[in-house]
This record gives C-alpha cells, structure tokens and sequence, in this order.
C-alpha cells in the first residue's frame, strides 16, 4: 500500500523547489552581471519606460572581444562646424532604456548645439532587446571583456581622446574599463551618473586612478547614487555635483540642470588643453603668449595700436591668519579725480600679468582719460599668493578685501577674466565685501561649480553686471554665461564680435567702447 502522507511530502517538496529554482532565475536575469556580484545596485526606482522615437537611425559598428564579433547599433549626431579641440562623447544608458533615452530628453541636441559630436550607443538592456543583449552577453561574459568591449568600441567609432557618460547598470561597463590603466588614457573625462559597481573594485582601487577625470552626478533623493558615491569620490580628480529634487534617473526627471551641469563641466575642463593642443610657446615671452591665446580661444579681430602708460610698479602687503605675502600692482589716477565715480580693480588670466591691461591693449590708459582710477593687480607669482591663500575660497576673497582697503578703493568695480574667477567669485559670494560694490564685470571667468550652484548665483541681490565673453569663446565663455546670467539684477550680456577667450586682446576698441558705457552708467 502507498502512503499518501508520504506523496505528499515529497510533492510539497518538489513544487518548493520549483519556486525556488524559479526565483534564483529571475533574480539573476535581472542582476546578473557574469564578472562578480555588484557591491551597489539600484534599489528599484520606478521609472517610466522611454518611448522610442520614430524618427531616430541607428547605425552599426562591428568589434571584436577575444575573438568573437558582435554588432552593436547606436545613434551619432554631428555639430555642423566640427572643433577638433573638444573632444567626442560616448554615451551608454540605464537598465530601463536604450540609447534613445539620450534622444528623448535633448541631451544629443544640447551637445550637436554646443559644438561636441556624440554617440550613444545600444547595450540591450530593456526586454524587447533581449536579442541584442544575448548577443552581447557572448562577447562581455566578465569584466575584462567589458572594459575591452568599450575599448574596441573607442577604437572602431574613432573616438580618440573621449568623454564616456555612464549611468546606472551601465556601470558593469564603464567602471572595468576605467580600471584598466592602458584604456582609461583614451579618457578626457568619465561622467558617471549613479553607475553600478563590483564588489571586486574597492575604494583604493578608485583612489589610484590619479589619471582619470570624474563629475559625478546623482539625484539628491537618490540613496543608490549616495553610495556609489562613496567609492568615485576617491578618485583625485573629481567634481561632484548634485540635481537637486531628482532621484535615480535624475537626468531623465530634470533635463535642464542636467545638461547644464554636464555642458559647464565640459566647457571649463578643457579650456587648459585647448592652449596646448594648438600652440607651441617658449614660456618666457609674454608677447608670444598673448598672441598664441588669441589665436587659440578663436580670435580672429586684429587689435589697434594701444597708449602704453609708463607705470612704476608698486607693493602691497596682505595678511590672511599667520600668513604674509607681497603683491605687486599697476595703477592710474586721472587728473581730476570725483567722487562720484567709481574705482576698479583688474584681475587677469592664467597667462597674463597686470601689465597685461597696460602694454597689451591699453585699458589702463584709457580708464585714465575718462576720469576713473584703476589698479591693476598682478596674480603671479602664484606660489607665495598660494601660501597664504591656500584652496580656500574664502581666504582668496578675504585676499582681494584686504587689498581693496590698503588701496583705499571706493565703489569697487571689479573686473576678473578667466582664472582669476577663483578670486573674484568667492568675494562677491560674500555679502557684507558684496554690498560696498559698484559692480562687478566678469570676462568669462572660471567658476568653481563644486562650490557654487546656479541658485547661488541667483541668490546675489543689487549686484549690478557686465557679463562679457569672445563671439567664439565657446569653451568656458559659454559655460559661465549660462551661470552669470542668472544674477537677479538684470545682468547687461557683451558679446565682442571676431574675439575668443581673451576677447579684450582680440577686439580692444569694442571692449573699451562697451566697457565706458557701462561704467558712465553706475
């Protein structure tokens, strides 16, 4: 006789392990990553699916991954006037998404406007690409055929030297590659977006990858970016930057940050290796220098004769805590000096000294004859600036104070161009050096965006403006227009025509023309 209470153990028993085999299926579909399990991974947000677009054309490249072929389809977008200095952009995606994601919210439109070709590409994720993905899987089975993956995708769309943006699962991708010291030298920069990472890499691993170039972006209410987070944040050259009200996907929940995050980055990241792509210059002439930063941002005016003044350098002292260090000056005083106008303090660039605004394109000598007293103050040499300033935003401004009241400037304008925004910026950040200001005129200045958001910006009440860039400073003039026009005051925007970069180089008799107007006004 057979026991049915037997049976019936032994078919609970099989139809539990179904249910379990089932589920440890499931689970490794939707995790499995063939080269160890991910340390963080999406805590499941909801995310609505992307709709493709009809009208969007995949092409197709073919690589080779030890030894096996496999296609893999993307999306290019070219600007109609390319500029060999900025550099390619390849872009991977999500779990939820395919490469259309990056049509749907603008981003490849953002990036053909701002002059960068992009490519994103298809990795098969979503379930109706099943297809692709098992494909795929073929050629990528570990982490070092994915990293060799991105690698022979770099070399078959002839990327060169590239931006790689990666977000989410994407990360089983882009983070074994950027391990890999012989492929991460392909990398200008890495936007990661809350990327997925092996449990294999740790956070010393991040810490030596002293060559790469990292933003990191996250949703501010997204706890999975958080911890990754933790791990990229070791990388040494890094930048972070948060969207704010945005979660998992926040580049998909808030496009316009997004991309102005990710454009302000690009623009101020590479404005060192445009000069050194074009130009070869023995760092001792000045005259040599100046020309070559012309012809490097784009300039293309040629500047008139100048009125050089003959000047006698002068010294001032500053004290920041323990700290003393001696800077040197240039300044004019006009015969009849008022009240009643206001006095203004020249910064300068990377490249330039305070003569600069004296023997380059006579500024000093016209500030002069209008009846305006102006100190042009010289930066360099940076290293005894540097010990008494450090990195700190805040001693930098306290620096620029204490000069402002040894040299006893009233009604300040303040005019800072390019490199020395990391002075200038931090003092108008500050309310109480802010509101003895008269106005204050930026010319394309660097901006550290890891220390100020656009809010802060928007926040700078009754200070009056002169955002001023070159027609064809599309690299960092770009980038701190879209910040600078946000102050509340009604900013006046100066667009000098047939300039770059250093447009009060390029065009002298439109600069000193707008900047008269601008200064009779106050």
């Amino acid at each position: 006789m057979v026991s049915l209470s037997g049976i019936d153990v032994k078919f609970g028993r099989i139809i539990g392990a179904i249910v379990l085999i089932t589920a440890l299926i499931v689970l490794y579909r939707r995790y499995g990553t063939g080269g160890g399990q991910p340390a963080i991974k999406p805590e499941s947000p909801v995310i609505t699916e992307s709709k493709p677009q009809s009208d969007s054309k995949f092409d197709e490249v073919e690589v080779t991954v030890k030894e096996k072929k496999c296609t893999v389809t993307y999306i290019r977008v070219k600007p109609e006037t390319p500029d060999s200095a900025k550099p390619k952009v390849l872009l991977l995606h999500g779990k939820n998404f395919n490469a259309e994601i990056w049509q749907e919210i603008g981003t490849l439109d953002k990036l053909k406007e701002s002059g960068y070709e992009a490519i994103a590409v298809n990795l098969g994720y979503r379930e109706e690409d099943q297809a692709l993905n098992e494909k795929l899987k073929e050629c990528t089975g570990d982490n070092e055929a994915r990293a060799e993956f991105i690698h022979q995708l770099v070399q078959g769309l002839e990327l060169g030297k590239f931006v790689l943006i990666s977000p989410s699962k994407s990360g089983e991708f882009s983070i074994p590659y950027i391990m890999k010291a012989e492929y991460n030298k392909e990398l200008k920069a890495f936007v990661s977006i809350a990327p997925s990472i092996d449990v294999k890499y740790t956070e010393e691993d991040f810490a030596k990858l002293e060559d790469v170039h990292i933003l990191i972006v996250s949703g501010e209410t997204d706890s999975f970016g958080e911890k990754s987070g933790v791990y990229l944040s070791k990388i040494p050259n890094k930048q972070q930057s948060s969207i704010p009200d945005a979660g998992h996907v926040c580049y998909k929940e808030k496009p316009e940050v997004w991309h102005e995050k990710l454009l302000t980055y690009l623009g101020t990241l590479f404005v060192h290796q445009y000069f050194l792509l074009n130009c070869k210059v023995h760092e001792s002439s000045e005259a040599i220098l100046s020309t070559c930063e012309r012809l490097n941002m784009g300039g293309n005016a040629s500047p008139g004769e100048v009125t050089v003044l003959d000047l006698p350098v002068k010294n001032v002292q500053v004290s920041i805590g323990s700290k003393t260090c001696s800077l040197t000056y240039l300044e004019v005083v006009p015969d009849a000096l008022t009240d009643s106008k206001p006095q203004l303090l020249l910064l300068h660039g990377a490249r330039f000294h305070a003569s600069t605004w004296n023997e380059n394109c006579g500024t000093l000598a016209k500030l002069k004859e209008w009846g305006y007293r102006a100190v042009a103050l010289d930066l360099k040499p940076e290293a005894p600036i540097s010990e008494c300033t450090g990195d700190e935003n805040g001693a930098r401004a306290q620096l620029i104070q204490q000069i402002v009241e040894s040299l006893r400037l009233t009604r300040l304008v303040l005019v800072s161009p390019s490199k020395s925004g990391e002075f200038a910026i931090p003092y108008i950040m500050e309310p109480s050096y802010r509101e003895k200001m008269a106005a204050y005129i930026p010319v394309a200045p660097v901006i550290d965006r890891t220390s100020y958001s656009s809010d802060a910006f928007s926040k700078l009440e009754g200070l009056k403006a002169l955002v001023v860039q070159g027609e064809n400073d599309h690299t960092i003039g770009d980038a701190s227009q879209r910040v600078l026009m946000k102050l509340p005051s009604s900013p006046q925007l100066c667009v000098i025509p047939k300039a770059g970069h250093p447009c009060y180089l390029d065009n002298p008799d439109f600069w000193h023309e707008q900047l008269k107007k601008f200064l009779d006004s106050l």
